[in-house]
Formats: structure tokens, C-alpha cells, sequence
């Protein structure tokens, strides 16, 4: 009776620790970077640790910097974006050579809320 119930136990255990592990797993969105350059076209990657949901098909929005540095609340929004699409090995977006003005700008992924973090590329300046 006593192996029995053990046995019970046991496999309860195992059940539950790998429903918690599903869930955290389910519940954690995954990685996402975003990179920019700015050398006459205007354009990066996007690489995630799940790069078909993440990364594929992801907008990517053009945002120019106000200040000395990135501040989402004051930084404006450019109106230009582009979605995310395989090129070899990689994601990549870009713009062309949109006509910016001279200043300081980043490219921006929004998170895609319980699937993919959102991520800001550093800094570039267009002069």
C-alpha cells in the first residue's frame, strides 16, 4: 500500500514540475535585438531566440532622437518602418535612403505582448 501511494506521489510530482516548466517556458516572450545602420541606406536585423515568430515579418519603426539620449516619452516618431524578412541566414529590414535630416536616429521593435520582447537599436547619427 505504502509503494502505492509512492508511486502515486511520484508521479504527481513529475506532472506538476513539468506543467511549471511548460508554463514558465509559455509565459517567458522571447528575445528579440534590433540593430541600425546608417551608411546612405538606411536599415539593420532583427534577431530573436525565436527568430520565426520573432523576428520574421516584425515592424520596425524609425524613431529620431530629441536628446542627449533615447527617451521613448520625447523622441518623435519618423513615419517610416518596414517589416522584418529573411535574407540568408538572418532577418533584416530597410528603408533605402529615405531623405532624412541631419540628427540622431534609432529603429524600435514593439513587444509582442506573452510572445517576443520589444528591443531599441542604439544610436546613429546622419549627418
Amino acid at each position: 500500500m505504502k509503494s502505492k501511494f509512492l508511486s502515486i506521489a511520484v508521479a504527481l510530482t513529475a506532472c506538476f514540475s513539468l506543467g511549471l516548466i511548460q508554463f514558465a517556458n509559455a509565459a517567458t516572450p522571447a528575445s528579440t535585438t534590433v540593430t541600425i545602420k546608417a551608411n546612405g541606406d538606411v536599415g539593420g536585423r532583427v534577431k530573436s531566440s525565436k527568430p520565426k515568430k520573432c523576428a520574421d515579418g516584425r515592424k520596425i519603426i524609425l524613431i529620431q532622437q530629441m536628446g542627449a539620449q533615447q527617451d521613448p516619452s520625447v523622441d518623435e516618431k519618423t513615419g517610416l518602418s518596414d517589416t522584418a524578412s529573411k535574407s540568408g541566414d538572418h532577418y533584416e529590414w530597410s528603408l533605402g535612403q529615405p531623405g532624412l535630416a541631419a540628427g540622431k536616429y534609432y529603429a524600435k521593435a514593439k513587444k509582442i505582448p506573452g510572445k517576443c520582447k520589444g528591443d531599441r537599436s542604439k544610436t546613429v547619427t546622419v549627418s
